[in-house]
């Protein structure tokens, strides 16, 4: 994980902590990806973001779909 000089909070270190195929919200993933839980809706919407997995109602992200969507090596 690189340091950006930020405080990491608690569900950003258990998603860098977490096995490959572990699952996260998109609370999680919009933190992750220092981005609002909206575009990640948005994107969900035109399917051009990171893959989901629907979970009844609910939406989440594989680790290793979060990963290669940021061109991260696992």
């Amino acid at each position: 994980m690189a340091d950006s000089g930020t405080s990491v909070t608690d569900d950003e270190r258990e998603f860098w902590e977490a096995h490959p195929l572990a699952l996260f919200s998109r609370k999680t993933v919009a933190r992750v990806r220092k981005c609002s839980v909206a575009l990640l809706e948005r994107e969900a919407w035109t399917g051009t973001g990171i893959p989901i997995i629907r979970d009844g109602a609910r939406c989440l992200y594989r680790k290793s779909d979060v990963l290669r969507h940021l061109g991260i090596d696992q």
